[in-house]
C-alpha cells in the first residue's frame, strides 16, 4: 500500500507539473485578437512581455482610424456616430467623411484632452501614420443663404436683397442677416 500511495503521489505531482509546463508553453505564443497585417513590431524574440506592453500594431483588413485629441471642454459636443470631415494639408484632393466610433473614458491629466477614435473609409489615399485634419460636425442646420455680394446694406442698418419673381421681374426684400459663412455667403435670419 505504501508503494501504491507513493506512486499515486508521484503521478499527481507529474500531472501538476505537466499542467504547469503546458501553461508556460501557451504563454510563449502571441496570438493576435484580429486578422490583419503587422504594421509595426515593437518587441524582439526572447523579450518578456506583459499585458500592458504593446507588442505589435496590426492594420485590420486595411481599416484605418484617426485618433483625435479633443479638449475636455469640447467633449460634451461629441457623440459616437457623428460625422467627421477628413482633409489633408499635404493633399488637397483628400476630402473624406469618417464616423466617431469611441471616446476614451479618461482625460489625460497633463493635456486635459481625451482621445476620440474615428473610423475612416477605405481609400487609396490614406496610409497608417499619415497626418490628417479632422472637423467633427457637432450640429447642422438648414438655412437660407445668399452670396455676400447680393446683399445691399442700407443706411438704417438693415439690408435688402432682390428676389426674382415668377414674371421675371425683381422685387426688393428687406432681410435680417445672420452669420457670414466661410464660402462668401451670408445666412438670412428673416
Amino acid at each position: 500500500p505504501e508503494v501504491i500511495a507513493q506512486a499515486e503521489a508521484q503521478l499527481a505531482n507529474a500531472k501538476a507539473r505537466k499542467q504547469e509546463i503546458q501553461e508556460q508553453l501557451q504563454d510563449t505564443q502571441v496570438v493576435a485578437p484580429v486578422a490583419g497585417k503587422v504594421a509595426e513590431k515593437q518587441t524582439s524574440i526572447g523579450e518578456l512581455a506583459s499585458a500592458s506592453n504593446t507588442l505589435f500594431t496590426i492594420v485590420q483588413d486595411q481599416r484605418l482610424e484617426a485618433r483625435l485629441q479633443v479638449p475636455e471642454t469640447q467633449l460634451n459636443q461629441i457623440r459616437p456616430g457623428q460625422s467627421v470631415k477628413i482633409t489633408s494639408a499635404g493633399d488637397s484632393s483628400l476630402d473624406l467623411s469618417g464616423t466617431v466610433r469611441t471616446i476614451d473614458p479618461m482625460v489625460e491629466q497633463d493635456s486635459r484632452q481625451a482621445t476620440v477614435k474615428v473610423d475612416l473609409p477605405k481609400s487609396e489615399f490614406l496610409r497608417p501614420g499619415m497626418f490628417v485634419q479632422a472637423s467633427v460636425i457637432s450640429s447642422t442646420s438648414q438655412r437660407l443663404t445668399v452670396p455676400s455680394e447680393a446683399v445691399l446694406p442700407q443706411s438704417n442698418g438693415e439690408a435688402i436683397v432682390y428676389v426674382l419673381q415668377a414674371d421675371n421681374t425683381v422685387k426688393a426684400q428687406s432681410v435680417a442677416l445672420g452669420e457670414i459663412l466661410s464660402d462668401q455667403r451670408v445666412a438670412i435670419k428673416e
